[in-house]
């Protein structure tokens, strides 16, 4: 679509419009060191969040690229012409528009990837980026513990494993909505010890146990030679 189509359709000219459309599989290894999740069944979001997709014909495209490329565009941009107000109006999506912001990333998820790209190119020009009545779900990451798995990864002996120990620790939850929270600690096992394995904080592996398997008299003699050796 030419800047002169997209500003007689939207009327401006929206700043992302050649960015790439990222791909939500990158998020997908975050789930596991979850430590906040919200869900609603008909909330709103600010469209701008959304950045990709986990559509794999999509992924890749600008978004310029995908008002044209789009399989249903041509179809959604002709009901964007004759009701624009849907993009506006708090209504609930029918079919539902289906969202996951990951850390602040927004990805459409099952449903949803042609209006996304819509609204999020008629919204620009407008007061509010928010649409209404959308299924959505937020995701915080725990991303200390993420950075301290993977450094303990590299330094572990290969008969040890380790794995995120997720502990939901508080609800809220209603008709059609949710807020979770959950406690993220590491679970490090040795495999040819049965019974020796230990679970761990942040602080316990940054201060701990990553300092001992940095020091090899450390590891085999100190407080964690049952767990690692």
């Amino acid at each position: 679509m030419t800047d002169a189509e997209l500003a007689d359709f939207f009327g401006c000219q929206p700043y992302f419009i050649d960015e790439v459309i990222q791909n939500h599989m990158s998020e997908t290894g975050k789930w596991p060191f979850r430590k906040y999740v919200s869900w609603c069944h008909a909330g709103s979001v600010n469209i701008m969040r959304i950045c990709g997709t986990q559509h794999p014909d999509y992924v890749g495209l600008t978004w310029r690229e995908f008002l044209s490329k789009g399989r249903r565009m041509e179809a959604n941009l002709a009901a964007f012409r004759q009701n624009p107000a849907y993009y506006t109006d708090i209504v609930r999506r029918m079919p539902g528009m289906f969202l996951k912001i990951v850390d602040g990333r927004g990805y459409v998820t099952t449903d949803g990837n042609h209006r996304t790209c819509i609204g999020k190119c008629f919204l620009y020009g407008k007061d509010s980026p928010f649409m209404h009545g959308v299924n959505i779900q937020e995701q915080q990451t725990d991303l200390r513990m993420l950075a301290l798995y993977s450094r303990l990864l590299e330094k572990l002996p290969g008969y040890c494993k380790a794995e995120p120990a997720v502990t939901e620790i508080a609800r809220d939850d209603g008709n059609g909505w949710g807020t979770h929270f959950f406690d993220v600690r590491m679970r490090v096992v040795n495999g040819r010890r049965k019974g020796h394995e230990g679970i761990f904080d942040a602080d316990e592996l940054e201060d701990g146990l990553l300092p001992a398997l940095r020091n090899p008299l450390a590891a085999r003699f100190g407080e964690y030679r049952k767990l690692l050796f």
